[in-house]
């Protein structure tokens, strides 16, 4: 997986690590107000706290 990864970086010129971009996904579902125990399922958190964080 860090192969794509690293190609697609270079090509858009970004420095960035799989978890920014997890953190980032998570955060924009939750501004889309997606309910937070579907966030929770999908970003895999263990309990809603962490979601909330």
């Amino acid at each position: 997986m860090m192969e794509p990864f690293k190609r697609a970086e270079e090509e858009a010129g970004l420095e960035a690590v799989p978890n920014t971009m997890r953190q980032t996904a998570i955060t924009r579902l939750v501004q889309a107000d997606v309910n937070f125990p579907t966030v929770q399922r999908v970003s895999d958190h263990k309990n809603l706290a962490m979601v909330a964080k």
